[in-house]
């Protein structure tokens, strides 16, 4: 069986809408012949008579009532997607991307230096939020991707799991339990720096501190990831942080990392970008990207709605 035809469709529409083909024909500028021709074509194409002739007037088949009801859907669907292809073309070229806390300002600007160098002129924009905030983003056609270390709230958007990042316990240089394997009883003298309220990353950090001993150590309540690291840096107590926020400086000798045992469990990353908006060319490339250009985040999920 061919293809449908969308002008095909469109014609047997307006037939049955106008209630004739002389009708048909005057809307769309088009001669009744060349009407019933189209409608013809149709009916050889699903092999089946679509429209009742009587007198001057015609309603469809039963076939033909089927066949309405989904060109009515087609047609719509259609339409949709042209207009979204054009407000592509309209809008600047610009790309917005966010982020968690926890990544977006580690994991993205890379990715966008990227995009620039391969879309001269592009303006880019990166958003650091919470989970909720990022879903309304993409809601709104204000964020075109995201990632985020939490879990976004249901909305109009697909989301895949990019890859599993490790949570790490570190100190500052030098710290004296750096280099031999720890158990919690090992750190009841230090002081635990916690991020602010509503972090997903604190939350495991306060679980793993009542899971070992609700009494251990003290605990000091900061606000943001930077803020975090530099009072780790600073010797004032330990943190548990994301494997990106703390890479860079574990690398240049400024923290070390924390053998603590049982170690932390690892956290999902997710990708998501709106589901019924079509993403810019820039937009696909930093998918792209994203997707293959981190090997720490090896890309082994598919896609699933939110």
């Amino acid at each position: 069986m061919p293809p449908l035809n969308l002008q095909q469709l469109s014609v047997f529409r307006h037939v049955v809408d106008c209630g004739g083909f002389s009708a048909a024909a005057e809307q769309l500028f088009m001669s009744q012949s060349a009407v019933s021709k189209q409608v013809k074509k149709l009916e050889l194409s699903v092999r089946a008579t679509l429209i009742e002739r009587s007198g001057q007037t015609v309603r469809p088949t039963p076939a033909g009532q089927v066949l309405l009801t989904q060109a009515r859907k087609i047609l719509a669907m259609a339409d949709h997607a042209m207009d979204a292809v054009q407000d592509v073309r309209a809008r600047p070229l610009r790309l917005v991307v966010g982020g968690t806390a926890s990544l977006g300002a580690y994991l993205l600007p890379p990715v966008l230096v990227e995009c620039r160098r391969r879309f001269p002129g592009l303006e880019c924009s990166l958003v650091v939020d919470g989970a909720p905030g990022l879903a309304c983003g993409l809601a709104d056609g204000s964020i075109d991707i995201a990632v985020s270390d939490e879990a976004l709230p249901s909305g109009c958007h697909l989301t895949e799991d990019l890859a599993a990042e490790r949570l790490e316990w570190v100190a500052a240089a030098g710290h004296p339990l750096h280099g031999r394997p720890l158990t919690p009883h090992d750190l009841r003298e230090e002081t635990f720096l916690l991020r602010e309220r509503g972090s997903g990353v604190r939350e495991e950090a306060v679980r793993m501190l009542r899971l070992w001993d609700p009494a251990l150590g003290s605990c000091l309540d900061l606000w943001g990831v930077e803020a975090v690291k530099q009072a780790a840096r600073a010797g004032l107590g330990i943190a548990l942080l994301g494997h990106h926020a703390v890479a860079e400086e574990v690398g240049n000798g400024l923290l070390c990392t924390l053998d603590v045992r049982p170690a932390p469990p690892s956290r999902a990353v997710v990708l998501a970008h709106g589901a019924d908006r079509l993403l810019p060319p820039a937009g696909q490339l930093a998918l792209a990207l994203l997707r293959r250009t981190h090997p720490a985040l090896p890309c082994e999920a598919g896609h699933h709605p939110a």
